[in-house]
């Protein structure tokens, strides 16, 4: 027998659904969860680079290591992080059991404090040296090139003559060597990224700024390009000082010098702004070697402090028999609990160590994202940008000022 129902009934019973919606929603918002933003104080860049937005919330969760998606931009990212602690582990519980079965009582070297005071110094040492490699030869190179370009803009808009029918050709040509130079020198320091560009891609940063790619590539060798379009900007401004009709007939010897130091700044930049991310690289026999001591130390002072546990559990043996973990509860006489709580802390401890190591390849990948290179790209265009026809003359502060307040 089916239940018929009015449609009276029917419209009723939709709008007490729609009721229902409505107020589910609006609680739901008030009970929303936290976004993982608004929680841990980290954003992600493009889904793939996390960046610090709020100080305060991300000190408080630091410790938390999945505080990103799939541990991006963590040192736990790779799986051969977790496998080798897990080796580690079990090559400690190994040695531990043996000796407990064993009824060892005689102690070993007893060295895990020696190791661990000289690793923790190694540790320190290469942590500090590779977070200033990367600021040092790899931020500080990115943002000499930027200064040294920017004083160089800024002294050509104090000598060429806008009203001079020539102004709009030498601006094009200044602009365009300038920019091209900014993306060659990124170019050639992504080279060993995902990112690297083919010879024909190379090709085309001069090519698209109408200049002659055949030319500037000619040597072979990547930073004589930068100095000939060096060269060619010196060539552009000293004929247009000379011309009579040139826009640059305000320089003068004073003015001449100071942008033959903003050229020599920018370009210096750009050649030293190429090699940034290979010079980053730490000498290999320093890596290698401390590499090989963190893995060898670790292995000694794992090794030695499992063996004095199993010999402390050996030792603590009474009328019942030997107190081997994991053959009672958690709370019992034969030492469970301390037993997951060390191999905890042993776990914490190896997870540093071999994360430290881990810091050189995410400083080797701080470009892989290809957030930074377009960010950087991006201020190319931006500091050269005043060198195009359209944004010359610069407006002066009077012409900046605000119409809305000088309204009758």
């Amino acid at each position: 027998m089916r239940l018929a129902l009015s449609p009276r009934t029917i419209a009723t019973m939709a709008a007490s659904d729609r009721r229902f919606a409505n107020s589910w929603k609006r609680m739901s918002s008030r009970c929303a969860l936290p976004s993982r933003e608004d929680l841990f104080g980290v954003e992600m860049n493009g889904g793939v680079a996390a960046k610090i937005i709020h100080t305060r919330k991300f000190l408080n969760w630091s410790a938390w290591w999945y505080i990103t998606p799939s541990f991006s931009s963590t040192v736990f990212a790779r799986p051969a992080i977790h496998i080798t602690v897990f080796v580690y582990l079990a090559m400690g519980n190994l040695v531990f059991f043996l000796h407990v079965l064993k009824h060892t009582t005689a102690y070993g070297v007893g060295l895990d404090g020696m190791d661990a005071k000289l690793l923790t110094f190694v540790m320190a040492s290469y942590m500090t040296t590779l977070i200033n490699r990367y600021y040092v030869a790899t931020r500080e190179k990115a943002a000499g090139f930027f200064r040294g370009t920017t004083s160089f803009v800024d002294s050509i808009m104090t000598v060429i003559d806008s009203e001079s029918p020539r102004a709009n050709e030498t601006l094009i040509s200044l602009h365009n060597a300038a920019n091209a130079m900014g993306y060659y020198a990124f170019a050639l320091a992504s080279a060993k990224t995902k990112f690297r560009l083919s010879k024909e891609d190379i090709a085309g940063i001069f090519e698209d700024r109408d200049l002659d790619s055949e030319y500037l590539l000619s040597t072979g060798e990547k930073k004589e390009t930068v100095s000939i379009l060096r060269r060619g900007m010196i060539q552009t401004l000293h004929q247009e000082w000379q011309r009579e009709d040139g826009c640059c007939r305000s320089l003068d010897a004073h003015r001449w010098e100071g942008l033959l130091q903003h050229l020599q700044t920018m370009s210096g930049s750009a050649m030293s702004l190429i090699s940034c991310l290979s010079s980053n690289k730490l000498p290999f026999a320093y890596v290698q070697l401390v590499s090989w001591g963190t893995y060898t130390t670790s292995f000694q002072v794992t090794y030695s402090l499992f063996v004095e546990y199993a010999l402390h559990v050996s030792e603590s043996e009474d009328e019942k028999g030997l107190n081997i973990p994991l053959t009672c509860g958690i709370d019992s006489i034969c030492g469970t609990g301390f037993y997951i709580m060390f191999n905890l802390a042993q776990a914490g401890a190896l997870y540093f160590l071999f994360g430290a190591l881990e810091l050189y390849r995410c400083m080797g990948d701080i470009w892989e994202s290809g957030l930074v290179l377009k960010n950087y790209l991006g201020v190319v265009d931006s500091v050269c940008g005043p060198l195009l026809p359209t944004n010359f003359p610069p407006r002066n502060l009077n012409q900046m000022k605000s119409k809305k307040r000088h309204l009758p």
